[in-house]
């Protein structure tokens, strides 16, 4: 097989890893392979980052097709390309220190490493919040997700490209079979089974303990989370009405775009939108969670924010920390690109964003936990609105502020193709924050 090829054979399995496929995670141990041996065998700077754009590209294409943007993407580029020049530094400086060229099997060790650190940089940094994309998140849906506990989803991906190098390993000494004998493979491919197996074992105990703490929990709430996306807009109220009306839960999540996407200009008090919530809640018993647009009375700053209230008034708020690149805020002032303009000619909705009209952009809030009393009972919480959830050290800091759950109000009203794809990857990561917190979302 031609070493270019590589890349390209490494993306078609890393978008089959990714998939929804049933059992598709266990692409997820080989698919990087490929490309590991492509950054073994070559020697030059740019071969090397031809490649892995190629492969970057290849991949972002079937893996995340429903975020494609280009400027995102370019950003998101960049930084992946710190991977391939992280190889390439390492070769330069043991050529300079040792005087002979490095061995693949020492590029293959450090592989596990380089890729872990950029891949967490580029999931944190990229203007789109990219975790989902996270190698480790293949494993969201897997039997290694209690992995989880040990680092989370970065954890879970240096996991993930340890097995791929290992097996790199044993791929390149079985091409040198009849020179080396095959008894070169034995230690790797002991070593890929014993802890593949050891991992499968510790899961399977970590997930137990985790519902035995569920189970034990003294404090049960019912939460109704409702999805009416299939229903026009002027139909939302009636059916939600209904559906909180047949609930007895003690908390009822409305999806994001719900108090948003009715007509209604921005809401300019506290009140005011605890008064929306309460309206369609059975009585005192019962608080809900919705996210509205909030531009306070007096001032210029608008939040997208999320509510917890009832009858009794509103218990807390929280406005997003971190809006979404183009749609949310737009950092670029008047310009943007003759491309947009065009999308907005073939659909004036795009004018919504703030890309278009600055009026339109968010101001991010921060990160802070909620009190209330919900079944009976005071508790902590935090609410996360739509990707908020793509930032697992926010997570991890709500959890070391006493959060005892977290609530994730979101809508997929704007996907169109590939949204069952990104629920599936976007549900992983859910899977894999909840494990390594131990709090329920």
């Amino acid at each position: 097989m031609s070493v270019a090829i590589l890349p390209i054979v490494a993306a078609l399995l890393g978008v089959v890893a990714f998939s929804p496929l049933p059992y598709g995670y266990w692409f997820g141990f080989i698919f990087l392979v490929p490309l590991f041996i492509f950054f073994t065998r070559l020697q030059t700077l740019f071969v090397s980052l031809f490649g892995a754009l190629l492969f970057y590209l290849l991949l972002r294409l079937g893996a995340s097709y429903f975020s494609l943007e280009f400027i995102s993407i370019g950003v998101s580029t960049l930084i992946f390309c710190e991977i391939p020049i992280s190889i390439f530094l390492l070769r330069a400086v043991y050529k300079r220190v040792r005087g002979c060229e490095i061995s693949p099997m020492w590029v293959l060790f450090s592989l596990p490493f380089v890729w872990t650190l950029w891949d967490t940089v580029l999931a944190r940094y990229s203007p789109l919040p990219t975790t989902i994309l996270s190698v480790g998140n293949i494993l969201g849906s897997s039997s290694f997700v209690g992995l989880a506990v040990f680092g989370g989803i970065v954890g879970l991906t240096l996991f993930v490209t340890i097995i791929n190098a290992l097996i790199a390993i044993i791929v390149i000494r079985l091409s040198r079979l009849r020179r080396q004998g095959v008894r070169d493979i034995y230690l790797p491919l002991a070593g890929t089974v014993l802890i593949l197996g050891l991992a499968a074992v510790s899961s399977w105990l970590i997930l137990n303990q985790r519902s035995v703490e569920y189970r034990e929990r003294t404090v049960h709430i019912t939460v109704t989370a409702l999805s009416i996306t299939k229903y026009p807009i002027f139909s939302q109220r009636i059916l939600a009405e209904r559906a909180v009306q047949e609930t007895s839960a003690d908390l009822v999540v409305f999806p994001e775009v719900f108090f948003t996407n009715i007509g209604h200009a921005d809401y300019q008090t506290e009140a005011e939108m605890g008064a929306a919530i309460a309206s369609l809640l059975p009585g005192d018993a019962a608080l809900g969670v919705g996210v509205f647009n909030f531009r306070p009375s007096g001032l210029d700053e608008r939040y997208e924010t999320a509510v917890l209230a009832g009858g009794g008034g509103v218990q807390g708020i929280h406005h997003k920390a971190h809006p979404v690149f183009i749609g949310e805020y737009w950092p670029f002032g008047s310009w943007h690109p003759a491309l947009y303009d065009w999308l907005r000619s073939r659909n004036p909705r795009y004018g919504a964003f703030a890309m278009f009209n600055k009026q339109n952009g968010y101001t991010a809030g921060t990160v802070n936990t909620l009190t209330a009393t919900i079944g009976g009972a005071s508790t902590t919480l935090a609410i996360l609105v739509c990707s908020e959830m793509h930032y697992p050290s926010d997570i991890l800091w709500y959890r070391a502020h006493g959060a005892r759950f977290l609530v994730n109000s979101t809508s997929n009203r704007w996907l169109g193709k590939g949204k069952d794809h990104f629920l599936f990857l976007t549900n992983n990561l859910r899977r894999i924050e909840a494990i390594e917190t131990g709090m329920p979302i």
